[in-house]
């Protein structure tokens, strides 16, 4: 939106609420309003909230600001923006403020889009997203294949086991038919093919065939 510093004030103290709208009423008495511009309201709010000492701190964070483990691009550049307002002379203009916004990156972002050398804050913050939106795609696709693999390494040694009991249980049954003595050993009962009983061989039945 176009406005002048004048406007932009009105606009920022329009938005003002409780504690800071009590400090605004009292630290505006005196000042012409009208004339008043966004940047000298923005000193007087940081004499207020940011003395010397939170300053510094704050400008030291933003010299430190890069994007931890695990954590998303739009996440380092909420940080990035939050903090870069204590340290505007870091980075006077939009090429220096890029250049620190991309050597912030992760290694797996910032080696993809470094060689680009983009020359806008804007165009670095569009190629780390889509470059982190397809390192995440690529990343699922991964983790995904290695669980179905692991998932068949699993079925395939579940069938091992059950193989090698069965051969255990096989075994034990062999030795224990071995210590088993000859009178033991129950005959097997013939079968009568003609009369069907039991007890004879068709060769020796005595009924009509």
């Amino acid at each position: 939106m176009r406005c002048t510093q004048v406007q932009r004030k009105k606009l920022v103290v329009f938005q003002l609420s409780g504690e800071s709208r009590k400090w605004w009423n009292n630290a505006s008495i005196g000042l012409n309003l009208d004339t008043l511009t966004y940047i000298q309201f923005c000193e007087r709010l940081d004499a207020r909230y940011f003395p010397a000492t939170v300053k510094d701190k704050k400008i030291n964070e933003f010299d430190e600001v890069a994007q931890i483990r695990g954590e998303l691009v739009d996440d380092y550049l909420d940080s990035y923006i939050r903090l870069s307002r204590f340290a505007r002379f870091m980075i006077p203009d939009e090429e220096k403020s890029a250049r620190k916004f991309e050597r912030g990156l992760g290694d797996h972002i910032r080696s993809k889009i470094v060689s680009h050398c983009f020359p806008t804050f804007q165009q670095v913050v569009e190629s780390a997203r889509a470059t982190e939106s397809d390192w995440l795609r690529n990343k699922k696709n991964e983790e995904d294949w290695n669980m179905t693999e692991n998932r068949g390494k699993k079925g395939n040694n579940r069938q091992k086991h059950e193989d090698s009991a069965d051969w255990k249980r096989q075994r034990t049954g062999n030795f224990h038919d071995k210590d088993k003595k000859v009178g033991d050993v129950q005959p097997f009962p013939f079968h009568c093919f003609n009369c069907k009983e039991i007890g004879h061989k068709k060769v020796d039945c005595t009924k009509p065939i």
